[in-house]
């Protein structure tokens, strides 16, 4: 089935089985009544295709969906929770998700849940004031997935831009996240069993700790030249750049951070790689009276003094009948 040859469609809805369904040079405008796919086990492509002020809603099983030099603006779901591509492989079905030269803007739904693909590829994107309100929903939410992200830019999002969760390989190089503002994480919140690698990325204006990890089983982050622009919270002072639990495994190299940006951490915690939190050690601990840790380091306890547990604030006498020879 093919579509093209600038066409202005205002309402159309499609639903399809087993098929390859090819749009070109379409237009969907001012759409007041839903335009909808369903389809399933299907081959879907979109080029030098504009979405626009459209009520649109895809919903794909086991299908590969390809976007190309295709804009899509103003455009929402039925509902701002319900993402524009919804898409969800089932019994080990061989599919990807392939998103190249497009544009996404001014959207007020998220833009693409994609579970169990076996490859989604996004290249020369730009994601441009998408999201409701910075509680929104995350504008990309990929599970189960294999992810490569090239020379794209996030700017202006309300709400996490990326979530990844059970992801085997999140790679992104050379992109650009600007002015992102969500109350999680503004630019990438990762969940369990994810391996992800930024490289060469670059963080800038963003609000909270840009990368959140949520749950520590089996996260392993990569950041390598990447730089950061200043975090800052309401009194000034300069917020870590990543956030998280103790257990995750984070390893940053030769990344760049503004001069004006030394990281603050709480009591309790010292400073790793300039760019995120850690928990004091047993044995060790941290403090200042205004609550604002600048070290790479924490203190070891004094002799006759211990610690048993993370993240102390000051050491305990040891008990009666006990000593600690040393320190630490």
């Amino acid at each position: 089935m093919l579509f093209r040859k600038s066409q202005t469609i205002v309402h159309f809805s499609v639903e399809s089985f087993s098929s390859a369904i090819s749009f070109s040079y379409i237009t969907w405008q001012n759409s007041s009544g839903p335009t909808a796919f369903n389809v399933h086990m299907s081959k879907v492509t979109f080029q030098h295709c504009t979405l626009e002020h459209v009520n649109f809603q895809f919903t794909g099983l086991n299908t590969n969906l390809l976007i190309q030099n295709t804009a899509v603006s103003h455009c929402s779901s039925q509902s701002t929770e319900i993402p524009l591509f919804f898409m969800q492989i089932l019994y080990n079905y061989s599919t990807s998700i392939f998103i190249q030269n497009s544009t996404f803007s001014y959207n007020k739904s998220p833009i693409i849940y994609a579970m169990q693909f076996q490859e989604i590829f996004m290249e020369d994107t730009l994601f441009l004031k998408n999201g409701k309100d910075i509680s929104s929903l995350p504008l990309l939410t990929v599970s189960g997935s294999s992810v490569v992200l090239k020379n794209s830019i996030f700017n202006h999002t309300l709400g996490t831009s990326i979530e990844v969760k059970n992801v085997k390989n999140f790679k992104a190089s050379k992109v650009v996240f600007l002015s992102n503002n969500g109350s999680i994480g503004s630019c990438l919140v990762v969940k369990r069993h994810s391996n992800v690698s930024l490289v060469d990325t670059i963080f800038k204006q963003n609000t909270n700790p840009v990368v959140f990890v949520k749950d520590n089983d089996g996260i392993n982050i990569l950041l390598k030249t990447c730089s950061f622009g200043c975090i800052q919270s309401r009194e000034g002072i300069n917020l870590p750049f990543l956030k998280a639990s103790s257990g995750s495994n984070i390893t940053a190299t030769n990344c760049s951070i503004a001069k004006s940006c030394s990281v603050h951490c709480n009591n309790g915690e010292l400073v790793k790689s300039n760019l995120y939190c850690e928990k004091c050690q047993p044995g060790s601990f941290s403090y200042d009276e205004t609550n604002n840790i600048l070290s790479d380091s924490c203190r070891s306890c004094p002799e006759g003094t211990y610690t048993s547990s993370t993240g102390s604030t000051n050491c305990s006498l040891c008990g009666e009948g006990t000593y600690a020879p040393k320190s630490g």
